[in-house]
C-alpha cells in the first residue's frame, strides 16, 4: 500500500500545480464537499467493492459451466477496476473522518484508476476525471498527514 501511496504522491505532484492555478471554489461549497465526502466515499466504495464480488462469482461460474474462453479481458479489467477502486474508497472513509492526508490520497488514486479506464472507453470519461480531480484539489489543504 506504501507503493501505491508514493505512486499517488508522485502523479499528485504533477498534478498540484496544474490545478492550483483554478479558480477556487466558494468556501462554503468546499466545507460541504469536506463533511460528505467520506459518507459518498464509503457508499460509492460498497457498492464497487460488491459489484466487484459479485462480478468474480459470476464469472467463475461461467469458467465452470462454460468454456474458459468466455472470460474477456476487458471485463476481467473492469472487475478489477471495481475491486480495487472499492476497496481504495472504503479504506478512505475513517481516515477522511480524521482528515488524514492517505484518505484523500486514496481518493485521489481511485479517481485516477476509473479515470483511465474511462479515458480509454469515452471522451466523457476525461471530463468527468478532470472536474472530480478539480473538486479533490479544491479540498486537499483541509487534510494533513
Amino acid at each position: 500500500m506504501r507503493q501505491a501511496l508514493s505512486i499517488f504522491s508522485t502523479i499528485d505532484d504533477y498534478l498540484n500545480p496544474i490545478f492550483s492555478r483554478l479558480p477556487s471554489l466558494p468556501p462554503k461549497t468546499k466545507q460541504t464537499i469536506i463533511t460528505h465526502l467520506p459518507f459518498i466515499a464509503l457508499i460509492i466504495g460498497i457498492i464497487n467493492t460488491l459489484q466487484g464480488l459479485i462480478s468474480v462469482v459470476f464469472k467463475v461460474l461461467r469458467v465452470l459451466f462454460s468454456s474458459p474462453d468466455l472470460l474477456e479481458g476487458r471485463i476481467l479489467t473492469n472487475t478489477t477496476v471495481d475491486l480495487l477502486t472499492g476497496l481504495l474508497l472504503v479504506m478512505s472513509y475513517s481516515l477522511l473522518k480524521k482528515n488524514y492526508t492517505n484518505g484523500w490520497q486514496f481518493i485521489f488514486g481511485a479517481t485516477l484508476i476509473i479515470g483511465i479506464l474511462n479515458i480509454m472507453s469515452s471522451q466523457f470519461g476525461l471530463i468527468s476525471t478532470l472536474l472530480f480531480l478539480y473538486v479533490l484539489y479544491q479540498v486537499k489543504n483541509h487534510y494533513h498527514s
